[in-house]
């Protein structure tokens, strides 16, 4: 990823991704993407 939209949205900081920072966002992604179905 580069810095785009999610970059953008959630690392405001940094564009720079790492792979930790790249796993956390896309963890948040999963359990945001997830609440919202299930609601």
């Amino acid at each position: 990823l580069t810095c785009g939209i999610l970059s953008q949205q959630l690392v405001p900081d940094s564009c720079m991704m790492t792979k930790e920072r790249f796993e956390t966002i896309l963890k948040y992604y999963l359990f945001t993407l997830t609440t919202v179905l299930t609601i």
